[in-house]
């Protein structure tokens, strides 16, 4: 877990990850670099949660990740945001979503103005996966996710390029689709 701010944290190699989640990321003002991500019964490879406090302003990169159900997952609770990160990504294969946005409690959270810049998002040819999904949980009713930017990304071999839900001014811009996608 990351967590805190002003900190720097540098993985050259390789995470074999069995845990629920590969990195977990609560801090503000951090720089993350991973290298590569490798999931056996991952459910999410880059886990971003508020501690109590708003997560933002953090610049993380990813090279790779593969064999998770989530690649890149930013989950708002206790009314508080996630906001102002920047997202680097290479390569993600997640036969559930690449990139997921959501709230999870019913305050007042929110996921927003985050940028993504990518490589390419895929489900392995699993057929089951989503590029980006943006959610908010049940009864949630003023939560939100805003300006929230995703740049040069290319969805292939996936089954759907997005699902929004509750996404207000989101921004795909010089994003490839993937043929035959629904």
């Amino acid at each position: 877990a990351i967590s805190g701010s002003a900190k720097k944290f540098i993985c050259d190699g390789k995470i074999d990850s069995s845990a629920n989640n590969a990195v977990t990321i609560t801090a503000r003002t951090s720089t993350i670099t991973v290298q590569s991500i490798t999931g056996i019964n991952t459910n999410n490879a880059v886990y971003m949660t508020n501690d109590g406090n708003n997560v933002s302003h953090n610049k993380i990169e990813i090279g790779t990740v593969g064999s998770v159900l989530n690649g890149i997952v930013m989950s708002a609770n206790n009314g508080r945001g996630i906001m102002y990160n920047n997202v680097e990504f290479r390569y993600i294969s997640a036969t559930g979503s690449c990139i997921l946005l959501e709230t999870g409690d019913v305050s007042n959270a929110y996921v927003s103005e985050n940028n993504f810049t990518g490589g390419r998002c895929t489900d392995g040819g699993a057929q089951s996966g989503t590029g980006v999904t943006i959610l908010r949980s049940t009864g949630q009713v003023s939560s939100y996710h805003a300006y929230n930017k995703f740049i040069h990304i290319g969805f292939e071999t996936i089954h759907c390029d997005a699902n929004l839900q509750r996404a207000r001014r989101t921004l795909f811009l010089n994003c490839r689709t993937a043929e035959g996608v629904s």
